[in-house]
């Protein structure tokens, strides 16, 4: 059983709104901070409960005592990426997912982390559990 969120967005291509201010959530980017303005920080993860919660509508929950996440990360650019950027980027998108599954997100480890250029700006998510 596999449930699949996707995040309308990704770290690298901030909402049209952010942009003006250059702001990355990616650790790694130049113009980055340390950690992004509380603002953005709970878009992420209020974004994150809701599509959680809307797919267990339609899906099945992922069962048992580890989680799988591969990521797909879709943006408009195509650029080198870099994998732990993005997972640590995802943070409190993780932390937002594992509270709605009631699971601890230590149990969460990652597969497949594949970057491909889209049409849109959005990061899949699909967790499998083991």
């Amino acid at each position: 059983m596999s449930l699949v969120i996707v995040l309308p967005y990704t770290i690298y291509g901030v909402p049209a709104e952010r942009r003006a201010n250059r702001l990355s959530l990616a650790p790694n980017a130049r113009n980055a901070r340390r950690y992004p303005d509380t603002e953005w920080r709970d878009k992420m993860k209020s974004d994150a409960h809701y599509l959680t919660l809307h797919a267990l509508q339609t899906q099945d929950r992922p069962t048992g005592e580890q989680f799988a996440i591969d990521i797909v990360c879709r943006s408009l650019i195509q650029r080198r990426r870099d994998r732990d950027g993005l997972i640590a980027g995802l943070k409190w998108a993780l932390d937002s997912i594992a509270k709605v599954l009631d699971v601890d997100d230590s149990e969460f480890s990652f597969g497949s982390v594949e970057f491909e250029k889209g049409q849109v700006e959005e990061t899949e998510l699909v967790i499998s559990g083991a």
